[in-house]
């Protein structure tokens, strides 16, 4: 989602069922792709979607991540995979997961 150099991106990719998959970067010159370069991991290896900073817990940073995200926090949004559900927008829908989350783990 943002240019850190000529050579590199960061990006949040969207959930995906285990296995190696194709990437696809589109430029004002065209597209390229890299064949088989990323592995997604299966769901009881991967992070919980809950676990916004990605530390192996979740709890209140994450929360506080997930409502900034929801109030228009650029920053968060661009850096955290904020939208837990997969439908296309952070809402109350993933405050709530992420509270649910963190009361009952």
């Amino acid at each position: 989602r943002r240019v850190i150099s000529d050579n590199e991106l960061e990006v949040v990719v969207p959930r995906h069922t285990a296995g190696v998959v194709d990437v696809a970067v589109t430029t004002s010159n065209g597209t390229g792709i890299a064949y088989n370069i990323y592995t997604y991991l299966s769901p009881a290896l991967a992070d919980l979607p809950e676990d916004i900073n990605n530390d192996g817990k979740v709890d209140a940073v994450d929360v506080e991540l997930v409502v900034k995200a929801v109030l228009g926090d650029k920053q968060v949004k661009g850096t955290f995979g904020t939208d837990t559900n997969d439908d296309g927008s952070t809402d109350a829908l993933d405050v709530q997961s992420v509270v649910n989350r963190a009361l009952y783990r």
